[in-house]
């Protein structure tokens, strides 16, 4: 960690999910967004029973120098019971985001 420099902060603002897949038996989703960079994990909160999730957090991600990545992006189902279903994802290179990044963007899983 001696060689580590933090250089800032991430800040994803996730707002909303829409025309989510139906992944549980009445037909609607549990979502909830990982997002990962090096190594580095932090999950949203989980919204129950819809399919178009507005979750409207905020996720904070370190940066350090070192770093010259991809940002991932993953969206599961959570299941009480057994492993929580993959929903889909996406990546995008961290160089994208450097001096604030788009204001907002849009993704498709």
């Amino acid at each position: 960690l001696a060689n580590v420099l933090l250089v800032g902060v991430l800040d994803m603002h996730l707002i909303s999910g829409k025309d989510l897949p139906r992944m549980d038996y009445l037909g609607l989703c549990d979502p909830y967004v990982v997002i990962e960079v090096d190594g580095y994990v932090i999950q949203s909160q989980t919204l129950y029973k819809t399919l178009t999730p507005q979750w409207d957090e905020h996720l904070m991600i370190p940066i350090f120098l070192t770093q010259s990545s991809n940002v991932v992006v993953t969206v599961y189902d959570w299941d009480k019971i057994g492993d929580h279903d993959l929903i889909g994802s996406f990546e995008f290179p961290m160089e994208e985001w450097e001096f604030g990044g788009p204001e907002q963007e849009e993704w498709p899983l």
